[in-house]
């Protein structure tokens, strides 16, 4: 499992000036200043300082498209007067924003003056004390591409010859790889013992953005190919109904269905096997401001959970994950706590093995400037660890969040 990095992200407003003034929206403001270059916007009203005038910007979750995620957030907020979905700044979610979105629905925001070139700053390295001697345990390196797009993980264990006291993440190194065809993500490669790919998974979009297949090929140790698992998703009102599993010669073995309250958020997903009982059940519940609080696993279907993750807010971002019954990590109970620094962004993360109140192990983050974007593991596939377990408001998936 990679580190889980928690951080929030702002994008800078960027200006350039030109030797003569040019206004094509008629509002007063020159193009070369205008975030909304091509729609009046004289107040130039930008909420989350990306650059992009909330006139012109719908795009809620500023991965540069206007899309089903964007209209999700949209309906989580509606009616309250939530200042970045507010297009016009009547200080209310309404209708009318609803139809400003969907005039700029697979579009993406803008133009503006300048687009940001990215999303602030981006963690590169995090290391790890899983003993508290003050020796590195382990180093975890994120590289990039251009974009700002992750295109490289690398988790390293180093041996300072002290047993480790706790460790929330891996025994092993692991390298995992991502590929992206116009900024959208198409492969993973991931090798979890540096012995070659462990599984490879191959991606495909529906023509308005959304998921649609993920072909996963596992090999062993020797790269020969051992298992195939494609999974087919299916939507309904935006929202991501069902998961179809097959294998290659044995058809449909695994139907994922997801249910959601009126705000759009996710309830349950309920993992039924085809021709057999059994399959686990998993429950997200909800804050009052639409931050999740805890995900509940029922691994045997018996109506006792398993494993309960409980997230704590505080200043709208996580403060704490309590971990109860762990399936993956030894012991079963533990507790994260992730400490920010003014800037908003993570600076280290603490681990507490058994939630006693104690420090087992530590984590840090080391950051750099240039373009990051947010990047999101599409997968339900609870085996699949690749992507940075940092966003607890995701219900499902991998999110790596850029910093301010």
């Amino acid at each position: 499992m990679t580190p889980r990095l928690f951080a929030t992200f702002c994008a800078a407003m960027l200006m350039t000036h030109a030797a003569y003034a040019v206004d094509s929206d008629g509002d007063g403001v020159d193009d070369t200043q205008d975030n909304c270059s091509q729609l009046a916007n004289a107040d130039q009203r930008d909420s989350n300082g990306d650059g992009f005038g909330n006139a012109c910007d719908m795009d809620l979750n500023n991965d540069l498209v206007v899309n089903f995620v964007d209209l999700g957030i949209l309906r989580s907020v509606f009616f309250t007067a939530d200042e970045d979905a507010d297009s016009n700044g009547d200080g209310t979610v309404n209708f009318v924003d609803l139809g400003t979105m969907r005039s700029q629905f697979f579009s993406a925001p803008g133009p503006g003056a300048t687009p940001p070139t990215g999303f602030g700053q981006r963690p590169v390295t995090a290391a790890f004390d899983y003993d508290l001697n003050g020796l590195t345990d382990a180093t975890s390196q994120l590289d990039y591409d251009d974009d700002g797009n992750l295109t490289q993980q690398i988790y390293t264990v180093v041996d300072d010859g002290t047993p480790d006291t706790f460790n929330p993440i891996s025994e092993f190194g692991f390298t995992a790889d991502y590929t992206y065809t116009d900024g959208v993500l198409t492969r993973i490669e991931q090798d979890n013992d540096t012995d070659g790919n462990d599984f490879v998974s191959d991606f495909t979009y529906n023509p308005d953005g959304t998921l649609d297949t993920t072909t996963t090929t596992v090999f062993d140790s020797f790269g020969t190919p051992v298992n195939t698992v494609v999974i087919d998703y299916f939507y309904a009102n935006g929202l991501r109904e069902r998961d179809e599993w097959t294998l290659p010669g044995f058809g449909l073995v695994l139907t994922v269905f997801h249910s959601y309250d009126d705000d759009g958020l996710i309830e349950t997903s309920d993992w039924q096997n085809a021709g057999a009982p059994g399959g686990q059940f998993y429950m997200y519940t909800w804050n009052d401001d639409g931050k999740l609080e805890q995900i509940a696993l029922d691994i045997e279907r018996d109506g006792i959970f398993d494993e309960i993750i409980n997230i704590t807010h505080a200043g709208g971002r996580p403060v704490s994950r309590a971990i109860t019954g762990s399936l993956s990590v030894t012991p079963p109970n533990y507790t994260e706590t992730p400490f920010y620094g003014a800037d908003g962004r993570i600076e280290r993360v603490d681990y507490d093995a058994n939630s006693d109140g104690s420090i087992d192990a530590t984590g840090t983050a080391v950051w750099e400037d240039g373009p990051c974007k947010k990047f999101f593991l599409p997968n339900l596939n609870p085996t699949n660890q690749a992507g940075s377990d940092g966003d607890p408001e995701s219900a499902s998936g991998d999110v790596l969040f850029c910093g301010p």
